[in-house]
């Protein structure tokens, strides 16, 4: 996956993190650098609320500068998927690594 955003942001593509994360996801960056892959990474943990709450992915496009509409959502849980979609973020449920071509 980072291959892939490598690939989108020299494309000029903003790819971004939104993770329900503790403050562990700063120790995984120490141990395996993955961040720098990626424009901004939103942490829940920092942000002070998850993705079962709606309104992080409208605070997550303002963060960005940017409109719902504009955002291609990617994540595993449905849930998570249907609310992002619900505040107008475009969306995929994110099923394996099949639905990504390799380059």
């Amino acid at each position: 996956m980072l291959a892939h955003a490598d690939s989108l942001r020299s494309a000029g593509r903003n790819v971004s993190i939104l993770s329900d994360q503790t403050d562990w996801l700063d120790e995984i960056d120490r141990r395996t650098p993955f961040a720098n892959h990626f424009d901004r990474v939103f942490n829940s943990f920092y942000l002070h609320k998850s993705k079962r709450d709606a309104t992080i992915f409208t605070d997550t496009c303002h963060g960005l500068g940017v409109d719902p509409g504009d955002v291609l959502f990617i994540d595993d849980n449905i849930r998570n998927v249907e609310r992002a979609g619900s505040v107008g973020l475009l969306t995929i449920h994110f099923t394996g690594m099949g639905q990504f071509p390799e380059r």
